[in-house]
């Protein structure tokens, strides 16, 4: 059998590998799995995208040393959208694997020998108990939520907050969610937090609770757009159009472009709060790829 692999080093472009699989690794073997590749002078750590693929360009085909992580790093939802941004921004693969697992993640789980990848987190789920005076009803999926009232958008987000059973809440940036958190401190020890200023063990420790689902109310920077959040159902985005960019290396990602691919990829529930919405945003209304649900005074 035949796998293609995403290099996490170097590559040509939007291009994949193709390697054999040896019939002694192929019980151990899922998309998402860290193998060792071998290389010309050394072998080197790079993930399995597909299984069971064609040789289609009759390259010479060499076998997979060795399965490092049989657990899937990364989702199916992260790689299809790995696979389409690539080629939507002409931008080597491998970079934008780069992306969604950063390479502060591989040396830290290696490190532990991937036992932290294996051990199951306990799970606390939070129920917010919210009086917010206000009558929202999300009825249908990907939902643009227009906010015209005398709330401001961070009591709609909690008050969405206290009718999904989890959510991954997405803020522009940090001084953001520590207003959010001063205003509804029942969510600070009740919820996976994530800031852009977290030392790289702060943010290891927090893709694993992520990964896991350890709590089901996960509030963070538009980082959060590149993590495994494959357990859970549904995506809140509250839109600023002072910010539209991921930066990294020397590219830059439209923020909801990537939001746009993983809820497409991930079959996510998708809603996005805004009071001032972008012409993005309004052109997808107008073409119905997005419920338009405005709320007034």
């Amino acid at each position: 059998m035949l796998a293609e692999i995403i290099p996490l080093d170097i590559s040509i472009d939007n291009e994949w590998f193709i390697y054999s699989i040896p019939d002694e690794i192929l019980p151990y073997l899922k998309i998402g799995s860290l193998v060792e590749i071998p290389l010309k002078y050394k072998s080197s750590y790079w993930i399995v995208a597909k299984l069971n693929v064609e040789n289609v360009r009759n390259f010479e085909i060499r076998d997979i040393l060795n399965v490092t992580c049989s657990t899937s790093l990364l989702s199916d939802y992260q790689i299809e959208t790995i696979y389409s941004l690539s080629s939507k921004y002409f931008i080597n693969i491998h970079k934008v694997l780069s992306l969604f697992l950063p390479k502060f993640v591989i040396k830290n789980l290696e490190r532990k020998s991937f036992l932290d990848i294996t051990e199951e987190k306990e799970k606390i789920i939070f129920k917010p108990n919210l009086k917010i005076d206000l009558d929202l009803k999300l009825q249908k999926r990907n939902t643009l939520v227009f906010n015209q009232t005398w709330l401001n958008n961070l009591d709609i987000i909690a008050k969405i907050c206290t009718i999904l059973e989890d959510g991954i809440f997405i803020f522009q940036d940090n001084f953001v969610i520590e207003d959010f958190l001063l205003k509804y401190p029942s969510f600070k020890k009740n919820s996976i937090i994530l800031k852009d200023k977290f030392t790289y063990t702060k943010k290891y420790k927090t893709f694993l609770e992520i990964y896991f689902k350890s709590h089901n109310f996960v509030f963070g920077t538009r980082q959060l757009l590149k993590q495994n959040f494959s357990k859970y159902k549904n995506i809140v985005y509250l839109e600023d159009s002072f910010y539209k960019n991921i930066y990294s290396y020397t590219h830059k990602y439209n923020n909801l472009e990537i939001l746009d691919a993983i809820s497409k990829n991930g079959n996510f529930n998708k809603i996005i709060v805004s009071s001032v919405p972008s012409i993005e945003l309004m052109c997808k209304v107008y073409n119905k790829k997005i419920w338009y649900l405005e709320l007034r005074k």
